[in-house]
């Protein structure tokens, strides 16, 4: 028999009935949707990496199709994007801004108002020399040729032919054709050439644009090489270098074998004294020649004589006539060598022992050895943070070079204390190419010049191989000229009276540095 329900009992039943589960799936709901928005949130910001708002992508502006400005000169230069307006322009993520340029060119550009090197360029731009890529021609007479060597292609009965298996991969790396390309050189010839180059080899001529030439830029996107000292710096330049010697030669591959013309000499008339030496300065045209091969004779060689590399040496007074002849073509020129009696200038040279350790003690080589644990791996080099990172790596380097030109100034003092004093004194310095030379003055002169009990000033060859010692000399007495590059100077009573430069002097062994050396100081 069912169980009576009271009407107390019926309320009960309906809280606990229908209506009260109705309530709790609502109830469900409502925790589901927040869970839902938490949640939303949170994958919103592990993607998007914070609650700020999505920043639109940026939408460049299209570019005025390439349109030449006939106002500019004969090279195609741009009517819209040129070297006037091209700091509007730079900094795009659809286009690749190349100077084609090479770092110091062969052709004379100077005689024509230009610069043989670079200088300087715009910031964005990355610099290929043209000259590697493709042989140049047509350059105006008055600057001769340029780079003479191999290149990527090569031209052939109107087409351009590939020396390597990667020339054309490296084309389209370094231009890619789903870009927009700026070209840019000195004056803008070299430009040209590239851009009807690439128009030739199949690419979109709307997207390829010749901006001008880098002498004639005047925007606030310079940078520039150059030193105070007038040096250029190319270690920041971002160069793009092709190493041919790691190429695969193509089947077609075409060596240059292009002929001389002539032999000219800069100067037709030298004068040498007897037992002393002369590099003769000559150069061969064209520039491109295969073969620069020459081989040097002397009309009479009982007055003087001329080594196989070109250096006059003289025998005794008189008169002779030298001729160089190139190996190819037989291409002849001839300079007349006047031989004068040797004079002595003896020196009395000063103990400056006391000012070489003075001199020494300034802590060039601390700095140099601090920032280069700084700026270089163990490796030599450069570290990753500011290899990618080209304003911390100026901004070091500017404090690096800071430092170093105040410790340049101390040593400077005690050189200019000498002169003033009117010291009689010795320097020996390295040079870059000091290694290269047969007799290497700055390693082997200070032993011969302690044996027979002289002091000197002499740079430590970790400093003098930063500059050449360069920096330093600027804020002596000495004037840079004066020096001539010299790996051993020599003063008397307070004046430079000799330089030895083994780039126009023969010094081959130590029998020749003493022939030199004893018109000065007494050697035994």
């Amino acid at each position: 028999m069912p169980k009576e329900i009271k009407k107390e009992e019926v309320k009960e039943v309906k809280q606990n009935g229908k209506p009260k589960k109705i309530v709790l799936v609502i109830f469900i709901i409502l925790l589901g949707i927040i869970f839902v928005g938490i949640g939303t949130v949170i994958v919103y910001n592990f993607i998007i990496g914070g609650s700020e708002p999505i920043e639109p992508i940026p939408v460049l502006e299209p570019l005025p199709k390439p349109e030449v400005d006939p106002s500019r000169g004969d090279f195609g230069i741009d009517k819209n994007i040129n070297i006037d307006t091209i700091d509007k322009y730079l900094g795009r993520e659809d286009t690749v801004y190349r100077d084609m340029r090479m770092l110091e060119d062969p052709a004379t550009y100077e005689n024509i108002g230009g610069d043989s090197f670079l200088s300087g360029y715009i910031k964005g731009f990355e610099v290929i020399p043209l000259p590697y890529i493709i042989p140049v021609s047509g350059l105006p007479t008055e600057v001769g040729e340029t780079y003479s060597g191999i290149t990527l292609f090569y031209e052939q009965d109107g087409k351009y032919i590939a020396n390597y298996e990667e020339s054309m991969k490296l084309l389209e790396k370094y231009f890619p054709k789903d870009k927009n390309i700026f070209l840019m050189c000195g004056g803008g010839g070299y430009a040209a050439m590239m851009k009807n180059f690439l128009i030739s080899m199949g690419w979109d001529e709307n997207k390829i644009y010749n901006i001008g030439g880098y002498w004639y830029y005047s925007g606030e996107n310079n940078i520039n090489l150059k030193r105070d000292n007038g040096s250029l710096d190319f270690s920041d330049v971002p160069y793009i270098s092709i190493n041919f010697n790691d190429l695969t030669k193509a089947p077609e591959f075409k060596d240059v074998g292009v002929k001389v013309e002539s032999v000219n000499v800069h100067s037709k008339e030298y004068t040498v004294e007897e037992k002393m030496s002369q590099r003769i300065s000559y150069y061969i045209m064209p520039n491109l020649a295969s073969n620069k091969e020459v081989i040097f004779s002397s009309s009479n060689e009982k007055v003087a004589t001329v080594s196989e590399t070109g250096f006059i040496i003289g025998i005794k007074e008189g008169t002779a006539v030298i001729t160089i002849k190139s190996v190819d073509q037989g291409k002849t020129a001839t300079v007349t060598v006047k031989v004068t009696k040797r004079v002595e200038n003896k020196v009395t040279l000063d103990d400056v022992s006391k000012e070489n350790k003075e001199f020494n003690d300034v802590d060039v080589k601390g700095i140099i050895d601090k920032y280069r644990n700084i700026l270089y791996d163990e490796t030599g080099i450069l570290k990753a943070e500011y290899n990618n990172d080209r304003e911390k790596y100026k901004e070091v380097v500017s404090q690096r070079d800071t430092e170093l030109i105040e410790v340049f100034k101390e040593r400077a003092a005690i050189i200019n204390k000498l002169i003033e004093d009117k010291k009689s004194f010795v320097i020996v310095y390295s040079r870059d190419t000091c290694g290269t030379r047969p007799y290497n003055i700055a390693e082997r002169a200070p032993e011969l010049l302690k044996k027979n009990g002289y002091t000197f000033i002499k740079l430590d060859d970790d400093v003098a191989t930063f500059d050449g010692g360069e920096t330093m000399f600027n804020y002596t007495l000495v004037k840079r000229e004066e020096i001539k590059g010299g790996s051993l100077l020599i003063f008397k009573n307070g004046k430079l009276i000799d330089s030895i430069d083994t780039d126009v002097i023969n010094i081959y062994d130590e029998d020749d540095f003493k022939t030199y050396v004893t018109k000065y100081i007494d050697l035994k």
